[in-house]
């Protein structure tokens, strides 16, 4: 089943396709978030260039403001957008919930998660800007995630259960946030690897970790904390820093953690960037230029006979 550049409410079967789609001023009670959800382990979805806007789940349970996935086979999504998504209880933008459900398989790369403007609903307890995460096979490249600092959140990255030793999740990063801690760790016995991840402009009230449930240890390497504001008390992890740098001293490390050529009290950002994939409204940026069809003909015809021009002439 597959469905492009609409809104919807339908009963999806084994398979399904969200392309081009557009979610706007949903709000919902029940059914686990406002856009997508997924629970079902013979499903497989692919969702790309997709946007969802001002999706308002009101109900404190387990959840996400735009789109959840529980049990699932295969989830493969790219380039989509979550702006001014609000959850009293859960996750805001997107929740792939691999602690306790079995979702097999996921790839979540070049997506943008943006606080926006609008009232936030009374919260019972303080959301999470997403979670994430695949048992089997877990793929998370090339996103970003921008909140607030006048929004206190849970934790900046949340990841959920994934592959052991394998590198699942790199090249993202996650600014401009008040949370009560900076990363979040609900990934059992699994001891998954972390690359490139950044941290910029982030206020933690509580603790480096939210150690939900973890009794492996991570690595991260190549990270970086840049402008990072602790509490007096850091806590403790299960974590593995290998070539980080940080904004603090390493007396800020949490107990329990390693640190392996790491660079402290740093002043500069020593962390790869990438740009922006969307605008403030979840237009999709692009560099390069859009041909129309005729065009592209004559276009390709004009390099063909410059070709042959050339190549005939080089018999002379």
């Amino acid at each position: 089943m597959e469905f492009r550049g609409a809104t919807f409410s339908v009963q999806l079967t084994a398979y399904s396709r969200f392309i081009e789609c557009s979610f706007v001023n949903i709000t919902a009670s029940t059914g686990t978030a406002c856009a997508i959800a997924i629970n079902s382990l013979k499903h497989k979805t692919r969702v790309s260039r997709t946007s969802f806007i001002r999706q308002v789940y009101t109900t404190s349970e387990s959840g996400a403001a735009a789109f959840y996935i529980k049990d699932i086979g295969e989830a493969i999504c790219d380039s989509l957008c979550f702006i001014n998504c609000r959850h009293p209880s859960d996750s805001r933008s997107y929740g792939f919930n691999s602690h306790w459900y079995n979702l097999r398989s996921c790839e979540f790369n070049r997506s943008t998660y943006t606080e926006g403007t609008d009232a936030h609903p009374a919260e019972t307890l303080t959301s999470y800007l997403f979670y994430i995460g695949g048992r089997e096979h877990m793929l998370y490249y090339f996103n970003n995630a921008t909140s607030s600092q006048n929004v206190l959140s849970r934790t900046s990255f949340c990841m959920t259960c994934s592959p052991n030793s394998v590198t699942s999740f790199a090249f993202s990063q996650a600014g401009n946030t008040k949370t009560q801690t900076i990363m979040g760790f609900w990934t059992k016995s699994y001891t998954p690897k972390f690359e490139y991840l950044n941290s910029f402009n982030t206020t933690a009230t509580t603790s480096f970790f939210e150690n939900g449930d973890i009794s492996g240890r991570v690595r991260m390497e190549n990270c970086c904390f840049s402008q990072i504001t602790l509490p007096s008390s850091v806590g403790s992890g299960l974590v593995d820093f290998v070539s980080t740098s940080f904004s603090f001293p390493s007396s800020s490390i949490p107990i329990g953690c390693t640190s392996t050529d790491c660079q402290f009290d740093t002043k500069e950002t020593l962390a790869i960037r990438f740009d922006e994939l969307f605008a403030d409204d979840c237009r999709q940026l692009s560099n390069s230029f859009t041909v129309p069809e005729d065009l592209r003909v004559k276009h390709l015809l004009c390099h063909f006979f410059l070709l042959l021009v050339i190549y005939d002439s080089s018999w002379t």
